[in-house]
């Protein structure tokens, strides 16, 4: 089965929703690693707070934490910057 195409000017209504889809996505995993950073800094306050009161296993334990926010947060830029290509 062939498929023919469109002429000139007209937008193939799939490849707007796709385009559409990846663009919401791009949005969607923007605002993912932003959060993401928001809770790592967050959850450094209770790390700090462990360490002024000389808690040092709660301290590693809420930097860890803290860590793997930014680990995700980072992923999640990463992706999204790769599905909106390189920038002119």
């Amino acid at each position: 089965m062939m498929i023919a195409a469109l002429p000139e000017g007209i937008i193939n209504p799939a490849c707007v929703s796709n385009v559409q889809a990846i663009i919401r996505r791009i949005g969607i995993l923007r605002a993912q690693a932003d959060t993401l950073f928001v809770e790592a800094e967050r959850v450094e306050k209770f790390q700090r707070a462990c360490t002024a009161s000389r808690n040092a296993d709660g301290a590693a334990i809420w930097q860890r934490i803290a860590n793997a926010y930014r680990t995700e947060a980072e992923a999640c830029a990463f992706l999204a910057d790769k599905l909106a290509g390189p920038r002119s």
